[in-house]
């Protein structure tokens, strides 16, 4: 391949990158966008946001599925327990502004 061929296809790949990364956020911002109903779920039936029990089942089927994807299950644990901690603050501030 000469150097334009080369920039082509290295703009055609990190297009398909930024079309991913574009539907990660949209997955993201959805499953964030629940927890507005979780928190008052939670409150009307006073259950705790803190969950661990559940938060160490989607863990361990996420972590499963990442090890027969081929990603390593380390890396995406550490993903699930960020998305873990938003989600609880989010809840946090949703039942602090009641």
């Amino acid at each position: 391949m000469n150097d334009a061929e080369n920039k082509n296809r290295l703009g055609e790949l990190r297009n398909q990158i930024d079309l991913i990364d574009n539907d990660l956020i949209e997955i993201l911002a959805t499953r964030i966008g629940l927890m507005p109903d979780f928190a008052q779920f939670k409150e009307m039936n006073n259950l705790s946001i803190e969950d661990n029990e559940r938060e160490k089942e989607i863990l361990e089927r996420m972590k499963k599925i990442a090890k027969e994807k081929g990603l390593d299950p380390k890396f995406v644990e550490k993903i699930f327990l960020d998305i873990f901690e938003e989600a609880k603050k989010v809840q946090k501030e949703v039942l602090t502004k009641n």
